[in-house]
């Protein structure tokens, strides 16, 4: 029995490889099942290399990774402590502007300008504490 459109399915390379098996009878049944077999097994460990290599390269770039971070910290060359001095310089300076408007602010005092402030006069011990 056939359909209108059954030899259609022998464009498709799948069909055709399946009908020629068919075609060589069993002798060919055995060859092509160990062929299977060993072409699954080659797929297997294709992709198992192909994830090992993979691995491997990740694994070369981080060495390289770490290889040049461990030259830049021996090209800083850190001392004992010095990591406590980096961080107490760091607070300081994360206050600078605030420190810069207290400086400002005090400078003015000193200068004894006796108008600054809120429009009256300002004796010299005002000015000294503001400063």
């Amino acid at each position: 029995m056939h359909g209108q459109m059954d030899q259609q399915r022998l464009l498709q390379p799948g069909r055709q490889r399946a009908a020629l098996d068919r075609y060589a009878g069993d002798e060919l049944v055995k060859p092509l099942r160990s062929y299977e077999q060993a072409y699954k097994r080659h797929r297997q460990v294709a992709d198992q290399l192909a994830e090992l290599t993979e691995r491997a390269r990740e694994r070369a770039q981080e060495a390289d990774l770490l290889r040049f971070g461990l030259q830049e910290v021996e090209q800083a060359d850190p001392r004992p402590g010095e990591e406590t001095e980096l961080r107490e310089e760091g607070e300081r300076l994360s206050h600078a502007d605030s420190l810069r408007s207290a400086a400002e602010t005090a400078h003015g005092a000193l200068l004894g300008d006796p108008m600054s402030g809120e429009g009256e006069m300002q004796d010299a011990v005002t000015l000294v504490g503001r400063a």
